[in-house]
């Protein structure tokens, strides 16, 4: 009975989820802003893209985009929602595409954040086609500088080599990062003792 109580919960608590994300998507257009604050973010960079005034932007997994130009000042960001990943890139007009995987939609907005269109896919292969051109660039070369995601062990940085072979940091996780560890942390001790509890109540319950 116990078992079945949690499993009972742990689905009440997916469909509610998924029901708020596809909503966000449907009715909402993602939700879709620019903002004049860089975002810090403590989730992983999904990837790069840069436009063809050299500005380069940065998408990260929970759902915020930032803007920087060539020599690493911040412009703007982005903040929106989608059901589940996404992935995201410049079309040749400089507007932003958004393709959100679990809705089978490519969205376009103009830099002031205002949509200009969507498309829905009527097969798998134009879909994958999308999927795949705008999938998670970690390098990207541009008028002859070169454009560098780096994630090691999670320490996200952006960086700009430039045709001399000078270095730009665009974004550095900063401090953020130790932040980034401590929730890791309390993860995985939350789990740990999750885990212990069902564990004894089982027994207790046998």
């Amino acid at each position: 009975m116990f078992k079945k109580c949690i499993v009972f919960i742990l689905m009440i608590l997916g469909f509610t989820i998924y029901c708020l994300n596809a909503y966000a998507d449907d009715n909402n257009v993602l939700a879709f802003k620019k903002s004049d604050k860089e975002h810090k973010s403590l989730s992983s960079a999904i990837g790069i893209s840069v436009n063809s005034e050299g500005e380069i932007a940065l998408g990260f997994r929970d759902n915020y985009i930032n803007v920087y130009d060539g020599n690493g000042r911040f412009i703007n960001g982005y903040s929106f929602k989608t059901s589940g990943s996404y992935v995201f890139g410049y079309d040749t007009k400089d507007n932003i595409m958004i393709f959100s995987v679990r809705a089978g939609r490519c969205y376009f907005f103009n830099k002031d954040a205002k949509l200009l269109e969507y498309r829905g896919f009527s097969n798998s292969t134009e879909e994958d086609r999308y999927y795949s051109s705008l999938k998670g660039n970690r390098k990207v070369s541009i008028n002859g500088n070169l454009y560098e995601l780096s994630e090691l062990f999670g320490y996200t940085k952006l960086i700009k080599t430039g045709a001399n072979e000078n270095k730009t940091i665009i974004y550095d996780i900063g401090w953020v990062y130790a932040v980034k560890i401590l929730i890791g942390v309390f993860k995985v001790l939350f789990i740990i003792i999750v885990l212990v509890t069902i564990k004894k109540a089982i027994k207790q319950l046998g």
